[in-house]
């Protein structure tokens, strides 16, 4: 019964109030009803008045709204009504728990109701506390350069500066793993304002996410930067240990996919020079499905092309840095050594089923054969840097960078192909 109490409401209601004006019209004419039904609406807290509290008299047999107030001031209300019978009265207001009356009887011999006080008590909803946390913004855009944060791209955990940079949309990565930067892979890295000492894809996988602050990603670079990356310069600043004394993390990843890989980060301060030692050892597996379908049209022929197959690709990386730091006045003077080895290769296994058609016969020829590719690369790099930095005191934003570095690459290329 209850039920269709609150469906009846919810359907009766509405039409209530659009034809309430009318109805109101109506008395005003002198169609007067004989019957009021009057109280006052207070809050069960501190007994005040509820202004603009909404009422609603339901008829007690079929659930049909018979009239609608609000309350004044005061808290009071009046309801008319022209017959006799069972009511009831539907109080709600926002901040408040809906109060539904018990029945009340209106008769000839009781024309004119003065009801008991309805007191509301307030809708408490109880919360646990509320923790506001603040951080800078994933990605920080300025006039010359776009600033990456790497502490909120969790995603990208236990990888490496081109995981992070995958979800730049500047950002290009094939099947085959190499990174392109708007359009080119002519771009270049940069670590901590020196250039890397690898080039492109293999200077992005080298830096781990546990030991970069911030990238750079420069589309106008300035005079400060080597002229030859037309493409852009992308500069990975890494972090730095300044707490006095023995600082230090280390970073574990593992996949189902048998990577690995581990960094840290160890740092020695005081208040006048700093010294730290990085390494990293890092095997990446790659496994996928590969599927394409293409499609070659010349004058004389069309050709179609469906390969299907599994291909893989694997590197692995190693590599140490130690660097120093010695902080005199406004000027820091710097040295540091790096060496790395890279070992990479990829390939696949795949089918390939081939369609001839001659343009100007239409005869079709079928064709199918297997193929398999292989490429290995390895190549291991040695670097040395001294540098000094120095910031003018009377010049806030003025520094002078000088740097000296030596350079060493090797490696060599194999390429399979049936």
């Amino acid at each position: 019964m209850k039920t269709l109490q609150r469906i009846a409401r919810g359907i009766l209601l509405p039409l209530f109030f659009l034809v309430g004006t009318t109805a109101t019209y109506a008395q005003s004419k002198g169609l007067a009803s004989p019957y009021q039904v009057t109280g006052r609406i207070i809050s069960a807290t501190d007994n005040s008045p509820i202004e603009f509290a909404s009422l609603v008299l339901f008829s007690a047999n079929d659930s049909v709204p018979v009239d609608y107030t609000a309350s004044d001031a005061s808290g009071e209300f009046k309801l008319s009504l022209k017959n006799e019978g069972e009511y009831f009265i539907s109080v709600t207001f926002i901040g408040y728990k809906t109060l539904d009356t018990t029945p009340f009887m209106v008769s000839e011999g009781r024309k004119d109701i003065r009801l008991n006080d309805f007191r509301l008590e307030e809708d408490e909803q109880l919360l646990s506390e509320v923790v506001v946390t603040g951080r800078k913004r994933q990605v920080v855009y300025k006039l010359d350069k776009q600033v990456i944060e790497a502490a909120d791209f969790l995603s990208a955990a236990g990888g490496t500066a081109a995981d992070i940079l995958m979800q730049s949309p500047s950002i290009r990565v094939d099947a085959e793993g190499e990174i392109t930067f708007r359009g080119s892979s002519g771009f270049k890295v940069y670590v901590d304002g020196k250039p890397s000492s690898l080039n492109g894809t293999a200077a992005l996988e080298q830096v781990s996410i546990g030991q970069i602050e911030n990238i750079e990603v420069l589309t106008t670079p300035s005079a400060r930067y080597d002229a030859d990356g037309a493409a852009g310069i992308i500069n990975i600043n890494t972090k730095k240990g300044d707490t006095e004394g023995w600082s230090g993390m280390v970073n574990l990843m593992g996949s189902s996919v048998l990577s690995r890989n581990v960094d840290f980060l160890l740092t020695f301060r005081e208040s006048d020079f700093r010294w730290q030692l990085s390494g990293e050892a890092s095997r990446r597996f790659v496994l996928s499905d590969y599927d394409q379908h293409k499609t070659i049209i010349t004058p004389e022929l069309i050709t179609t092309d469906h390969s299907t197959g599994i291909r893989k690709r694997h590197t692995a990386w190693y590599y140490l840095t130690s660097s120093f730091d010695w902080f005199k006045e406004n000027t820091t003077w710097s040295a540091g050594v790096t060496g790395g080895y890279r070992d990479r290769w990829r390939g696949g296994e795949l089918h390939y089923e081939d369609t001839y058609e001659s343009v100007s016969t239409g005869e079709v020829t079928h064709g199918s054969f297997n193929g398999k590719d292989f490429v290995h690369l390895y190549e291991s790099h040695w670097r040395g840097d001294l540098g000094v930095d120095h910031h003018f005191a009377d010049r806030e934003g003025h520094k002078l960078t000088a740097s000296l570095y030596g350079l060493y690459e090797g490696g060599a290329m194999e390429n399979f192909q049936t």
